[in-house]
């Protein structure tokens, strides 16, 4: 197999005995939860680890992060190693929650915020607005996690309060 860096795709170097695949087809297959995986001796692969070991020649020692949160996105540029804690700032909110933002549950005709940190849920704070208290995620997401922060409450003082 190749791996192109710059699209992120694993393509067949040369044709299979059986016909079942020709020189440049895409290698990889889409798998559970958005990500993409690979079999090599019926041994099933994700493919952004699998990416990062053909570009560094090493397993990756924790996890991948998808920087962009595209869990098909295998481009290098958007893989980044990451702890359990880091790869979990960077997800998405929870689609069963009750605000459109990562952190924020509406409490009767208020907004709480709170944010996951070591293992624990801390309390950020009861706001009269969704955006004030998304702004609160933010603040302590940036600070504790960096690069790593889910960037989708960034603008929240542009929506609804």
């Amino acid at each position: 197999m190749n791996y192109n860096p710059d699209t992120g795709i694993f393509s067949w170097k040369v044709d299979s005995v059986r016909g079942h695949f020709k020189v440049g087809d895409r290698a990889d297959r889409p798998c559970s939860y958005g990500y993409r995986r690979l079999f090599i001796d019926t041994q099933p692969y994700l493919v952004h680890r699998l990416a990062w070991f053909y570009v560094h020649a090493e397993w990756p020692p924790n996890q991948v992060d998808h920087i962009n949160g595209d869990r098909s996105d295998n481009r290098l540029s958007n893989l980044r190693l990451a702890d359990h804690q880091q790869n979990q700032a960077n997800s998405p909110r929870r689609s069963t929650k009750s605000s459109k933002f990562k952190g924020v549950y509406k409490y009767g005709n208020r907004w709480k915020a709170f944010i996951g940190l070591n293992r624990k849920t801390r309390y950020l704070g009861t706001f009269k607005t969704e955006a004030e208290a998304a702004n609160a995620y933010m603040t302590v997401a940036r600070s504790a996690f960096g690069d790593f922060a889910y960037r989708a409450n960034e603008h929240s003082d542009k929506d609804s309060g």
